[in-house]
């Protein structure tokens, strides 16, 4: 018996999941082992690696960039946050106080951080973090962190008023921590207080950051990603009360805004982008990294209303996650400009490694007709959001039934053992992020397993059966995807005679399905 391949020695993505004839796609890889890689392009013609069906079938093509290229090792960042740019107001000279109401969903002993301008590679800056245990103030000091904590400890899926304030000036560090009301739950609050003056560092030189805190002063990478609702994240002049932060906003209005208002960033606005406003008078917008959910019940939802865009403040929380991706923002390691003569279809970069041992990685982009190209009589509609909605599916890992359902035993492929061992690269809209809650995004910015030939048996390699049938019986065709679909209407389809779609079209867009 011959030794399993390895599909995983090189793993990456395309910038565009589909590309005309003529135009330029960029590919974006990764070697653990720091590999070089035999690069060839392929176009498939069935992508099922079932011994008992057609087999993979492909024809290798020639392009500008075939050869040996050197594949380096890249990290998948995952986990949502939002970052404002460094601002000299983050660090008042004097006193301050910032908060933010929180619903968190997955409280750890370590502590995860809601609100900072913290930079963990020189110790420097300020942060507001949580854990089982409560809350913790982590202020940057002369000789190493400064702490104060509240030691009350924390519910799951409950909403909570949090706040810090310090005084540089006379050392003051107060901490409050507040249970909102919940049915017959009263409000409940705790408050910690200590004196710890002299050799304060509060200025991080990096961003003010949600739901993580800055790694080094550029701000690019974070940690202490926080899993949890939040809603409303502020910062004032002065050492104020619980009661009086969260009135701050109450006023902010062009003119009327609280003076003492450095910055009021409102999740009920633009929730239909990654934008965040600050609507204090500064303007200190952000912005929010790896596809958080927004449109969130928040504070103010009352239940009456299903719609966020009929009653948008009651939906004005951000759901992060520590495990969200949506661009694992690697650099471009090649760049093709595809031949014109490409005939359109489903495609694959092909990836060996140059020691001839046992590893074979395909990287799936379809390949359109040229704008001015004559067309097929038939166009093949390549489900790409259904393959989208089921990229880096676990459910059959997870499903409680799922062997007594499929009347067989589950065997693991080398696919399920990397995406159990790199849960960073994210699973499908039918998985679970970590804190138990659905997942709502699926994105091609990341690696996607089960979309390529050797992968397990799936919407791509059932579909590209229809394929093999179509070149077995010599008919011409054409491939396009939803997303020209959707981007062109129903002049992505001009010129063809007849439309097929394949096995499981399940999720056309709005667009598509006019």
């Amino acid at each position: 018996m011959s030794a399993p391949i390895d599909t995983n020695a090189f793993v990456g993505y395309p910038d565009t999941l589909s590309v005309r004839a003529g135009e330029r796609i960029r590919f974006h890889l990764s070697s653990e082992a720091k590999q070089q890689a035999d690069v060839k392009f392929v176009r498939v013609r069935c992508a099922d690696a079932d011994a008992t069906g057609p087999g993979i079938k492909y024809r290798e093509l020639t392009s500008p960039i075939d050869g040996v290229h050197a594949v380096a090792f890249h990290e998948a960042p995952c986990g949502s946050f939002m970052s404002v740019p460094a601002d000299a107001r983050f660090a008042p000279e004097g006193a301050f106080s910032f908060g933010c109401y929180v619903w968190p969903t997955r409280l750890l002993a370590t502590p995860q951080t809601v609100l900072a301008r913290w930079c963990e590679d020189s110790g420097r800056g300020w942060a507001l973090q949580l854990s089982r245990e409560g809350l913790r103030l982590r202020v940057g000091g002369a000789d190493g962190a400064i702490e104060l904590k509240t030691d009350a400890p924390l519910e799951q899926r409950r909403w909570y008023w949090v706040q810090g304030a310090l005084d540089a000036t006379t050392g003051e560090m107060v901490l409050s921590q507040c249970r909102l009301a919940d049915g017959a739950l009263p409000e409940q609050r705790r408050e910690a207080r200590a004196t710890k003056p002299g050799g304060w560092r509060l200025d991080s030189q990096g961003p003010l950051t949600v739901a993580a805190h800055a790694l080094s002063a550029t701000g690019g990478r974070c940690g202490a990603h926080y899993d949890g609702k939040i809603e409303a994240p502020r910062i004032a002049e002065g050492l104020l009360g619980v009661d009086a932060l969260r009135r701050c906003d109450d006023l902010a209005r062009p003119g009327l805004a609280d003076a003492a208002l450095i910055a009021c960033w409102d999740f009920s606005h633009g929730i239909d982008t990654l934008e965040v406003l600050d609507h204090s008078p500064n303007r200190l917008d952000g912005r929010l990294h790896q596809l958080p959910c927004r449109g969130m019940t928040g504070v103010h939802w009352t239940g009456d209303v299903h719609d966020w865009r009929l009653a948008p403040r009651e939906y004005g929380a951000i759901h992060f996650h520590s495990d969200d991706i949506y661009d694992c923002g690697w650099p471009a390691t090649l760049e093709l400009d595809v031949p014109s003569d490409w005939k359109s279809g489903f495609h694959a970069l092909r990836l060996r490694p140059v020691d001839g041992s046992a590893a074979e990685t395909f990287i799936t982009f379809f390949v359109t007709p040229a704008a001015d190209a004559k067309r097929a009589p038939l166009a093949v509609l390549a489900a790409s959001m259904t393959y989208m909605a089921y990229a880096n599916s676990a459910l059959r890992l997870h499903a409680v039934h799922f062997e007594v359902l499929t009347e067989r035993l589950l065997m693991l492929t080398g696919d399920d053992i990397y995406l159990q061992e790199h849960p960073e690269v994210g699973q499908s809209t039918y998985d679970h992020h970590i804190d138990g809650s659905g997942r709502a995004y699926s994105s091609w910015l990341r690696p996607v397993l089960n979309m390529r030939p050797r992968s397990q048996p799936g919407n791509l390699a059932i579909d590209s059966h229809f394929l093999d049938w179509l070149e077995e019986k010599g008919i011409d065709y054409d491939v396009v995807t939803d997303v020209e679909l959707d981007r062109q209407g129903a002049g992505a389809l001009a010129g063809y005679r007849v439309l097929a779609t394949l096995s499981h079209p399940e999720y056309p867009s709005t667009t598509a399905r006019r």
